[in-house]
């Protein structure tokens, strides 16, 4: 069977779709894929993935696909990923409900008992089940070629480090005080590991050159930092994209949870470990904090990080 896939727009979602992908791979089904632009590198190696930077790109895409495809999967749930879907018009098209989308779908994932209460890998193999495939709960997995020349374009060969990804697209309640990373960025320097802060074009701003740092924030392409993060000793992020991206590029990730649930988006697998402190009002899974206090900056202390660091990095 051929199956066209519609993925998630944003790095996290995308990579967390990963193990659909590989599950359809394995029950030997031919898969490919219309994406957006920014994480078409994620699925290098991985499936052909036709890419869009506009919404009427993206209608073109498929419509360019009509009748070529047995199935198609729809991750996002937007009415015009499910349109795009049916413009395409494969016999089965799958995807959850919401949006007023389900006319366009043959089988509609009713998630409201679900959504949010488990991780959304495990939400996301459900919409393979109307394919007669029974998931296998699997990690996400990258394939990566030619890391090498990253990692001496940056002078990293033959050297341990952490990476450190401390900012968000979303908004400053996932976001854990930038001083506070720093402070544990200079603590992990004392246990002999060089520290690596990573981030995008939009938070430049946000850190100044820091003394003994490498600071590549805003300064590789994903694919560098997929690189990067795959030579890296562990990860340091909020939850973030290059939370559950590092997991995908094998690397051990520590996760700081604020506004936001570990039940729904912790790094997964063997090598995700976050820390989470519920408070009263959490998670609230706001962009800013609704009483403007951000208490749930103040239940994670550097040490706690450290700590947890430590045993990670097995130090």
């Amino acid at each position: 069977m051929r199956v066209l896939v519609r993925l998630p727009n944003w790095i996290g979602d995308a990579t967390n779709a990963i193990p659909v992908i590989l599950n359809l791979k394995e029950a030997g089904h031919t898969v490919e894929a219309i994406c957006h632009r920014r994480v078409a590198p994620i699925f290098e190696n991985l499936i052909p993935c036709r890419s869009f930077s506009t919404r009427k790109g993206m209608k073109l895409l498929f419509l360019r696909q009509h009748g070529k495809f047995d199935a198609g999967i729809v991750f996002p749930v937007s009415f015009s990923s499910a349109f795009g879907m049916w413009l395409a018009h494969p016999k089965i098209r799958i995807g959850f409900n919401g949006e007023f989308r389900s006319i366009f779908l043959t089988h509609v994932i009713k998630k409201e008992d679900f959504w949010k209460k488990e991780h959304i890998v495990e939400s996301y193999l459900r919409l393979i089940k109307p394919l007669d495939i029974e998931p296998e709960k699997l990690e996400p997995e990258v394939k990566l070629t030619n890391c090498k020349n990253i990692i001496e374009k940056f002078k990293l060969g033959g050297k341990r480090f952490v990476s450190i990804s401390p900012f968000a697209n979303y908004g400053p309640a996932k976001e854990w005080p930038l001083e506070n990373f720093i402070r544990v960025g200079e603590k992990i320097k004392s246990l002999g590991y060089d520290v690596v802060f990573l981030g995008s074009q939009n938070d430049v701003s946000k850190l100044n050159t820091i003394e003994g740092v490498l600071n590549l924030v805003g300064k590789t392409s994903l694919r560098e930092t997929m690189c990067i993060l795959a030579y890296s000793s562990a990860l340091l992020s909020i939850d973030s994209g290059l939370s559950h991206l590092g997991i995908a590029c094998g690397t051990k990730v520590l996760a700081l949870f604020l506004s936001t649930d570990p039940r729904w988006t912790a790094p997964y697998g063997k090598r995700g470990h976050y820390i989470y402190h519920k408070l009263p009002c959490s998670p609230c899974f706001k962009r800013t904090c609704p009483m403007g206090t951000y208490e749930c900056y103040k239940t994670i202390t550097i040490n706690e990080v450290l700590e947890k660091l430590k045993v990670i990095l097995k130090v």
